[in-house]
């Protein structure tokens, strides 16, 4: 273990411990409280507190409350308010004079604290609120999954994927009894404490972590945030090609591994693909997976790489994702718009380089900023029918605050590689409520078929400032 990754705990528990005796140094002659350290049962219930002041006084809302909504660019809309989600005060504001305020909170198994900001005449009086114990237990996955919100859990679990490494956000994963489970870790903190610092960590997928935070559920998602890194194990295996991406026809590949472990085993979890060879090249080894042909859609297998020394055993994933026997299919889910490509027309908010973005986990999106009259094509590559008898398009689309759907959000098709464009009718659209995707429904391009096509989705912001977010875009020679 790293001592430096548990100083941060260690001062917060300190610092609660200690609160209470340095009570009579926090006594402010504008406001005074009968105490700044209150502690609420943790089988719940509640506790007080007196407030006597000189003159008005409120809580100041210092809190991030996430409010579980989404702005038109899909970010995280939040309401600052003066308490956290788990705790509840009786009142938030008062006049001078003596007022009895208050604490709430559930019932909960281990502990939770925050300081809130009690403001009067210009001068703020912090108060501590703790509940329960703050030393969090070591559990599974699978029980942060199940527990409460705002409760801090310490889990020990693999680095499965990073998909930030600006702020760490990444996943953790364990198995159980009943499974594997794994959970989403929004921000980690670095040695010192400080966010935005990840890579200081050295954190890297395959490694085994511990971590200790605060849970809380975003869109049915559970996180733990801001986590504090208890220890690191390094990973005795690592994998060089990590994601596979095979045609439809399959083939032989390649991938290639780092192992400082005694020995390497291989396990496989898909009838599909089968290990032909492994051989050591340089200070690799590299394993030759064949993967039959695709018979049906879009399927995704992956081969387990595991290496024990000692007492530590790693393991690390490849992921074959393969094309169905589709003309065309591109997911627009893999880190660009690529091989799209964009021709804003009219941009007309200066804050926006380009109407059309790649949003992680969206696909596709396009939205006019903080402006309308903005117009933008999201232009496929080169579609080849020319040995087709029939093709059929589908796409997977999400939108909202758009105007009038049908002439905002719009598909349009040419034969001449851009020198005329034909609209062609997008039969379903979304709601335009939430930002559930969609199914469009089967478009007939059997038209076009013995020639070379390319298709156009067209953005248009008239009156709102909408966002559309498209993926999965796929052509098939049958009617599905």
């Amino acid at each position: 273990m790293k001592l430096r990754y548990i100083i941060p705990a260690l001062f917060a528990a300190f610092a609660a411990v200690t609160s209470c005796d340095d009570e009579k140094d926090t006594y402010l002659d504008e406001v005074r409280v009968s105490t700044s350290y209150v502690s609420v049962p943790a089988d719940g219930g509640t506790a007080e507190m007196t407030i006597s002041a000189t003159d008005a006084w409120a809580f100041a809302n210092i809190f991030k409350i996430d409010t579980g909504n989404k702005d038109d660019e899909g970010n995280k809309i939040y309401n600052n308010e003066p308490v956290p989600t788990w705790l509840t005060i009786s009142k938030a504001s008062g006049e001078a004079g003596e007022t009895v305020i208050t604490f709430s909170a559930d019932k909960i198994d281990g502990g939770r604290t925050c300081e809130l900001q009690l403001v009067c005449a210009g001068r703020t009086q912090r108060i501590n609120v703790i509940q329960g114990s703050l030393e969090p237990a070591d559990v599974d996955c699978k029980t942060v999954l199940e527990g409460a919100d705002s409760k801090t859990y310490r889990i020990t679990g693999i680095v499965t994927s990073i998909a930030n490494t600006t702020y760490g956000n990444w996943y953790i994963e364990d198995g159980s009894e009943t499974g594997t489970d794994r959970v989403y870790i929004y921000g980690t903190l670095d040695a010192k404490g400080k966010e935005k610092n990840f890579t200081s960590l050295g954190i890297e997928v395959g490694d085994r972590v511990t971590v200790e935070g605060p849970k809380t559920t975003y869109n049915g998602t559970v996180e733990l945030v801001n986590v504090t890194v208890v220890n690191i194990v390094k990973s005795l295996v690592k994998v060089v090609d990590s994601a596979i991406e095979v045609p439809k026809q399959g083939g032989d590949f390649n991938v290639r591994v780092l192992c400082t472990g005694n020995g390497l085993n291989v396990n496989v979890d898909s009838d599909w693909i089968t290990m032909k060879s492994m051989k050591a090249v340089d200070d690799t080894t590299v394993i030759t997976f064949n993967v039959a042909p695709n018979t049906g859609d879009l399927r995704t297998g992956k081969a387990t790489f595991s290496s024990t020394k000692g007492s530590n055993t790693s393991s690390v994933e490849a992921v074959f994702n393969q094309k169905p026997v589709a003309i065309f299919y591109e997911t627009l889910l893999n880190g660009s718009l690529a091989p799209f490509t964009v021709n804003d027309i009219n941009v007309a908010d200066t804050k926006t380089q380009s109407v059309w973005s790649y949003a992680a986990g969206y696909g596709a999106k396009a939205t006019a900023g903080q402006a309308c009259d903005s117009e933008s094509d999201l232009v496929s590559p080169e579609i080849d029918l020319r040995t087709e008898t029939a093709a059929y398009l589908t796409f997977d689309h999400a939108c909202k605050f758009v105007g009038t759907l049908a002439e905002e959000l719009t598909l349009w098709v040419t034969k001449d590689n851009g020198t005329t464009w034909t609209q062609v009718t997008i039969p379903t659209y979304p709601g335009n409520t939430n930002w559930d995707f969609s199914n469009s429904g089967v478009i007939n391009l059997s038209a076009y078929v013995g020639n070379k096509i390319k298709l156009a989705f067209k953005y248009k912001s008239i009156a709102n400032y909408g966002t559309w977010e498209i993926k999965n875009v796929k052509i098939v020679d049958t009617a599905e």
